[in-house]
């Protein structure tokens, strides 16, 4: 017998209710019920969405990562343009000064 089915009995067997009240009840766990199998299929879906990434190479996990060495090179150069500018700036304001 169903999961569903033996809680909606078990609803009907609770004295003092009507048969209106136990198919409201029976109606709303079968909606949460529904709800939870569709959140773990989406939690399926993704777990093998991830899975697949991992196996054809497109999540690398393994070596550094190419956008790694690009965001050290970026960051290199920023700070290099900076320091120039510093530089720049200070050798100007000592021949103002001067």
């Amino acid at each position: 017998m169903p999961l569903f089915f033996l809680f909606a009995l078990a609803l009907e067997l609770v004295e003092g209710r009507d048969q209106n009240s136990t198919a409201v009840d029976a109606y709303q766990i079968e909606v949460e019920t529904t709800s939870l199998i569709r959140a773990a299929e989406e939690l399926l879906t993704t777990t093998r969405s991830l899975k697949e990434a991992w196996l054809f190479g497109q999540l690398d996990t393994l070596r550094e990562s190419k956008v790694t060495d690009k965001t050290d090179e970026d960051a290199q150069a920023t700070g290099d343009a900076f320091l120039r500018v510093m530089k720049n700036a200070t050798q100007e304001k000592q021949s103002k000064s001067d």
